[in-house]
């Protein structure tokens, strides 16, 4: 059986290119550009049109119902709190994300009334001074300290 070479072909602009450039991506095939950014443009029509800018619209997290059975209930509050404390940032700025382990840690849920109640969930070191904590919170929440 004689041997029969096969020269690749761009799919697109139907050139005969080297297996290593046989794809339009490759070759700076002109159609494939003209086709795609019209593609591109009538993707990005089609989505701003169902889905808006995610800068003008809110995204608030849904409140899950709490369970009535008493014994689903204990189960949701912990799973509930472990959600909380892996969302949980540190407090102070000069702890890392894992420099502290999780049975070290106080969380505090915070609500910013002044940033349209925006919440937040920090966590601080069990050992820390209260007044180190409430200045944290000052600056979380930027509110200017009148004795500094």
């Amino acid at each position: 059986m004689p041997s029969q070479d096969v020269i690749p072909t761009c799919a697109t602009c139907k050139q005969s290119f080297c297996a290593a450039h046989r794809h339009p991506s490759s070759h700076s095939c002109s159609i494939q550009k003209s086709l795609s950014s019209k593609k591109v443009d009538a993707a990005r029509a089609l989505l701003s049109e169902h889905f808006p800018a995610s800068s003008s619209r809110k995204t608030a997290r849904r409140i899950p119902k709490a369970p009535t059975d008493l014994a689903k209930l204990a189960q949701w509050r912990k799973v509930e709190l472990i959600k909380m404390r892996h969302r949980a940032i540190p407090g102070d700025f000069k702890e890392g994300l894992q420099s502290v382990p999780f049975e070290q840690r106080l969380h505090l849920r915070f609500i910013n009334k002044g940033s349209g109640d925006e919440e937040s969930i920090l966590w601080f070191r069990k050992t820390m001074v209260a007044g180190k904590i409430l200045d944290s919170l000052a600056i979380h929440a930027k509110i200017k300290s009148l004795f500094n």
